[in-house]
């Protein structure tokens, strides 16, 4: 699995509009208050796309594929669009970006094989794009994998705050590619448990642990985080899935 980092203002501006309407776009958040200046621009722009049904073009252009005319419209009048202090922000990304690549091909190997493992699976994205965004407040966040299955690729937008280190911050990245890897493997974890499942795994989970990404555990209490910290505890990943490791205690079908 290759990693690749983009930067640009266009990219940081699709990766907030995808967030936007959805993740937060809905009737209880009033983003129609921000209908103004600048941000009615950007917001229209996120409105046609949304309309015209064009994220699978807009993120294609944003990775160097081919790109429509009315994209490349699209595209052009982002890149107009003020992020204030753009140049300064895109520096501070750009070195979190290297340092990003860097601590990702110490561990890629390892990656891979864990969740190889763990998941039970052999098919993989061949590519993975991770969109670096500015997050003016402190942390980290992430958003569901944008994944075309028969190409081969993932495209993941983080949200960079201050503090954050790249560990961190490719820990969040694996935890938004299992989203994409469990439906692409089809695997047998249903919805109502796949965020709790996850969660219990990385960000600063058992699988973070595994890959040195960080050495404390920060889960939530449950059953199943319980029954997952004895899979790693006892080393059973390296005799069978966690998928199958799992079903023993939820009666074949994860259900208590």
């Amino acid at each position: 699995m290759d990693l690749e980092i983009i930067v640009s203002r266009e990219a940081h501006l699709i990766a907030e509009l995808y967030d936007l309407f959805h993740a937060f776009g809905d009737v209880k958040n009033p983003i129609y208050l921000l209908y103004h200046g600048e941000s009615s621009k950007l917001l229209y722009y996120g409105s046609l796309i949304e309309e015209k049904g064009l994220w699978d073009e807009v993120f294609r252009s944003i990775i160097g594929l081919s790109i429509s005319n009315q994209v490349r419209g699209i595209i052009e009048a982002l890149r107009g669009i003020n992020v204030y202090k753009w140049d300064e922000i895109k520096e501070r990304l750009n070195k979190h970006g290297v340092e990003l690549v860097r601590v990702y091909r110490d561990r890629r190997d390892k990656i891979r094989e864990m969740i190889g493992r763990i998941l039970g699976i052999e098919k993989f994205f061949n590519k993975i794009y991770v969109i670096l965004a500015y997050n003016p407040l402190r942390g980290l966040i992430g958003s569901l994998p944008y994944y075309d299955d028969k190409k081969g690729y993932a495209i993941i937008d983080l949200f960079i705050g201050p503090g954050v280190t790249p560990e961190k911050t490719l820990d969040l990245a694996i935890h938004e590619l299992l989203h994409g890897l469990i439906r692409i493997n089809e695997l047998d974890i249903p919805d109502e448990i796949e965020e709790e499942f996850i969660d219990t795994l990385c960000p600063e989970g058992y699988l973070s642990r595994e890959l040195g990404l960080s050495e404390e555990l920060n889960i939530e209490e449950s059953r199943l985080a319980v029954i997952i910290g004895k899979y790693f505890d006892e080393k059973h990943y390296m005799v069978e899935t966690l998928v199958d490791y799992l079903k023993k205690y939820y009666n074949g079908n994860y259900l208590l």
